[in-house]
C-alpha cells in the first residue's frame, strides 16, 4: 500500500472487525499449510503462476518489481512471506515507538 492508502484504511479501519478476519486468515492457513507437499514447496514458482498473479492484479503500480523477486524464490518462502512478514513490521513499529520515547512492551 502506498501511505496514502495506508493513511485512508488506518482512519476507516473497523479493529473488530479486522481482528475477526485476521483470526479467520490464521485458521484458514494452518488448513492449508498442512495439505501442502514439501516437494512442490521446494520448487520456485513457474513463469505461468506469476503471469496469472498478474492478470490477477496482485501487484500494485508501485509494486512491479516484485514478480521478478518472487519468481527466483522457492514456493516455501512465500509461506515465511505469510506467516512472518507481520513480525518484520512489529519491529518496525516498536523502534519508531521506541525512538519516540513511547514503552515497546507487549
Amino acid at each position: 500500500m502506498t501511505p496514502p492508502e495506508v493513511r485512508d484504511f488506518s482512519q476507516r479501519v473497523d479493529l473488530d472487525a479486522l481482528l475477526s478476519y485476521r483470526l479467520a486468515v490464521a485458521e484458514r492457513s494452518r488448513e492449508v499449510i498442512e495439505q501442502l507437499d514439501d516437494e512442490w514447496l521446494r520448487d520456485p514458482m513457474a513463469p505461468e503462476e506469476i503471469d496469472r498473479l498478474k492478470e490477477l492484479g496482485t501487484f500494485a503500480e508501485h509494486a512491479g518489481w516484485v514478480p521478478d523477486m518472487w519468481a527466483t524464490r522457492p514456493r516455501m518462502w512465500f509461506l515465511w512471506l505469510h506467516t512472518g512478514h507481520c513480525y518484520m513490521h512489529l519491529g518496525e513499529a516498536m523502534t519508531v515507538r521506541s525512538l519516540g520515547g513511547k514503552a515497546v512492551g507487549l
